[in-house]
């Protein structure tokens, strides 16, 4: 069960998504963009999640909140997360337009808090902690890759499921940059893969990678992230 909610400046609705069509309709009906907030449960089912997707996609302002390892009563597994969701999303409303302030980023976020995130992230890829990748990326995350093509949140973690096929012996980082708006940031960095090949032969690549982050019940998480090649060293004494 997901819930939507709409705040009007005098009128909060709450509808179980189950009944999308229903919800979807009477959201549409209402003339004002006001902002919708829509929580469910990571684990609940796959028809309630498309449903979520359709509210999101179709409403204005919707935005959708991913309560991790909840099922399908988010409100009663999760009551005291579902509470602080619900009350944290009037606070971040900005006067007569009830649109959160662009300049404004959530409480408790700061630059650091956005590397600490990626540096988890990172962590997690050289150890292939598909677990802990799974916490880490949003239900609807995708990565673009450097020829251009896309992997959706399952390719991704299924090629962290599977033997690889080089050996990455250690990572490092630099040139960061973050920006933070609102529940989004944008950081960037380059980052350094030493390792080596299937045949044995040690390489060093080096990528310039982009994420894309949103402020989800208290932490950050991964919707987008794409990685451009910026070139491959097979002398590894090259700096």
């Amino acid at each position: 069960m997901a819930y939507w909610i709409r705040f009007t400046g005098c009128l909060l609705v709450a509808a179980c998504a189950a009944r999308g069509r229903i919800a979807i309709d009477f959201a549409l009906t209402q003339p004002e963009k006001v902002p919708t907030l829509v929580i469910v449960g990571s684990l609940d089912n796959p028809d309630i999640h498309r449903i979520v997707d359709r509210l999101v996609r179709d409403v204005p302002g919707a935005r959708r909140i991913l309560i991790e390892g909840a099922g399908h009563m988010v409100n009663m597994e999760e009551p005291a997360r579902f509470s602080e969701i619900v009350l944290g999303f009037f606070p971040g409303l900005d006067g007569k337009s009830g649109v959160s302030s662009p300049k404004s980023s959530p409480a408790g976020s700061e630059p650091s808090d956005v590397r600490a995130a990626v540096e988890a992230l990172r962590d997690a890829g050289l150890r292939r902690d598909v677990e802990a990748l799974e916490r880490l990326y949003a239900h609807d995350y995708f990565h673009t890759n450097p020829d251009g093509s896309t992997m959706g949140r399952e390719q991704v973690l299924d090629s962290y499921r599977t033997k690889p096929e080089m050996t990455i012996t250690s990572v490092e980082a630099d040139e960061w940059k973050a920006i933070l708006r609102g529940p989004f940031a944008v950081a960037s960095e380059r980052v350094t893969f030493h390792g080596r090949s299937a045949d044995g032969h040690p390489f060093v690549s080096r990528y310039r990678v982009t994420y894309v982050l949103e402020r989800r019940d208290r932490s950050w998480c991964f919707v987008n992230s794409h990685s451009s090649l910026l070139g491959i060293d097979r002398d590894t004494s090259t700096p």
